[in-house]
C-alpha cells in the first residue's frame, strides 16, 4: 500500500550508481550510501557536472533541500 513513498525509494538506490539534479541544475552522480529522514545523502566516487566542466568529487554529503530529483543510472 505504501510502497511508493520517497524513502522506500531510496532504499532501492542504495549501493547503486546515482544521478542527482540540484537545484542549481548541476548533476551529481556516484554510488549512494546512505540517507537520513531529511533525504540528506551520502555518496561515494561522486563527480559534479556543469555546463562546461566535469569534477571528480570523492566522498560527498549532499544536503537534502539542495536535491531536486534522484535517478538510479543504469
Amino acid at each position: 500500500m505504501y510502497d511508493n513513498r520517497p524513502l522506500n525509494q531510496l532504499d532501492t538506490f542504495e549501493n547503486k550508481k546515482v544521478e542527482i539534479l540540484l537545484k542549481n541544475s548541476n548533476k551529481i552522480t556516484g554510488t549512494m550510501k546512505a540517507y537520513d529522514l531529511n533525504l540528506n545523502l551520502h555518496l561515494e566516487d561522486a563527480e559534479e557536472t556543469d555546463a562546461e566542466s566535469k569534477i571528480k568529487l570523492g566522498s560527498v554529503l549532499l544536503r537534502g533541500s539542495m536535491i531536486i530529483n534522484i535517478n538510479e543510472i543504469k
